[in-house]
């Protein structure tokens, strides 16, 4: 097991506390937090383990899809500055590819329980 993934698994049993101990013994407002709280800590644990991947796998199709290299700051400054041309748009199958690998490996990492994420990916 890798460091992260010895993080991600300490990150999770905190959650599983809040979430499956603490949240029952509380109400209204504390109870509700403690639910948020648990549910940052469970995004903050697949971030740990797959935000690097995710984050690799935009630049490379960034600098794709653009033709250029920089930082993955940089090039999503250009993307948004030739979709604001005109020069990229939904007619575009390399942008809306990419576009649609970045939000599923997003939603991965932060809402992976949503509905269509689920329908899209075959869960």
């Amino acid at each position: 097991m890798n460091n992260r993934s010895k993080i991600s698994e300490l990150i999770g049993v905190v959650s599983h506390y809040l979430k499956e101990e603490l949240r029952p013994e509380l109400d209204g407002r504390h109870a509700f937090l403690t639910l948020v709280a648990s549910n940052l800590l469970d995004s903050l644990a697949r971030e740990t383990v797959s935000g690097d991947e995710a984050a690799l796998g935009e630049h490379a199709r960034l600098r794709q899809l653009l033709g250029v290299e920089g930082n993955i700051d940089e090039l999503n400054a250009e993307l948004c500055r030739r979709i604001n041309r005109g020069e990229l748009n939904e007619n575009s199958q390399d942008l809306m590819a990419h576009l649609s690998a970045t939000t599923l490996d997003r939603l991965a990492i932060e809402q992976p329980t949503y509905e269509a994420y689920g329908r899209e990916r075959g869960i």
